[in-house]
């Protein structure tokens, strides 16, 4: 008997924590600071997205334009 309470108060202890973690997750995507290089993270249907600076692109800001600064030399065209 003893036993059984032990094991219904861990299930339930598991079952709280769980709810607490999917809480957490799911309270402010944009809390982790997904977006990179100084984009700007938007809320969007229980998710985000990522508003990229010029020059870089990516779900996460994450590409950065290689054109960006004018590399190429001579006229030519990146």
């Amino acid at each position: 008997m003893v036993n059984d309470v032990k094991i219904v108060s861990i299930l339930f202890f598991a079952k709280r924590l769980h709810d607490l973690i999917v809480i957490l997750q799911l309270g402010d995507p944009c809390a982790s600071q997904p977006c990179m290089n100084q984009g700007s993270c938007m809320r969007e249907n229980g998710s985000f997205l990522c508003a990229c600076p010029p020059g870089y692109s990516g779900s996460r800001c994450e590409i950065q334009d290689p054109c960006q600064n004018n590399p190429c030399m001579n006229g030519a065209t990146c």
